[in-house]
Order: structure tokens, then sequence, then C-alpha cells
């Protein structure tokens, strides 16, 4: 990709149903998700690769992942920043307080393969990373904080 910000509707909601790859080859690309629309959704055919890319949203306080794998998603020298991951909300029961999460809301949300390698996770807030299953082995390599 090209360097520069690119916004709107036209880089959101985008279906990953075979391999693709998104890089900066000639500076810093800056991805902001609409405030509708999951970023990128693979399928479980697809394989999506973010490489040296800047992923963000346009407002935090809309709760769409920026992606929702089913396939094979691979996070290498990104930055992903600003966004709020899920809105909790607060209960009690047997006098203890609880927090609940909305099922779909992360920054991440993944049912397959992912791997994140030499990359920034910024100002995230809630839930960064959320699996469809209980149990989740997510391979992270080298992340910066």
């Amino acid at each position: 990709m090209q360097k520069g910000s690119y916004y709107g509707w036209n880089n959101s909601g985008l279906l990953i149903n075979k391999t693709l790859t998104f890089s900066s080859y000639n500076g810093e690309v800056i991805l902001y998700r609409d405030n509708f629309h999951t970023m990128f959704t693979v399928t479980l055919r697809g394989n999506l690769n973010l490489m040296k890319l800047t992923l963000t949203a346009e407002d935090k306080s809309k709760f769409f992942p920026l992606v929702n794998n089913s396939g094979k998603t691979i996070i290498d020298n990104c930055i992903i920043k600003n966004i709020d991951g899920g809105d909790k909300y607060k209960y009690k029961s047997y006098q203890a307080l609880s927090y609940q999460y909305y099922s779909n809301q992360s920054v991440i949300y993944t049912s397959n393969d992912l791997f994140i390698n030499n990359s920034l996770f910024t100002d995230l807030e809630d839930i960064v990373i959320r699996s469809y299953f209980f149990i989740l082995e997510i391979i992270i390599l080298n992340i910066l904080t």
C-alpha cells in the first residue's frame, strides 16, 4: 500500500476469502476502521497477512473488532492503537461485583490461527484478543509493550 492515512467505508467490511497481504512499501500506512464494520473478516479459507501497518479506529467508542478471524491471520511489525475492545456492564450476584462483556467485542476476535510478531499494542482498553473457544493457543512472538 502507498503511504498515507485511509479512512471510511472502503477500508472496513473487507471479506478475506483467499490469501491476501496488506503491507506498506514506501512509508507509514495508517488504516482507520470505520464506525460500523469490522475491518477484516477472515473466512475459514482465508489467509490475511498484515505487515508494517498501523491499525486504529475512527471512533474509539465503537466496539467492532479490527479483525474477525476464522482462517489464518499473521500480524507482523504492525502498530495497533487507540481502540476500545468492549463495553462491560456490571451486575451484582451473591454479593460479588461481576463484569460481563458482549460476546463479539474485542480488538481481535479469533477462532483459528493467529500469529503476532514484532508488533506494538498501545492505548487499548478492555478486551484485546478474544477467542470463540474457551481454550485458545495463540502464538505471540516479540510483542513490544
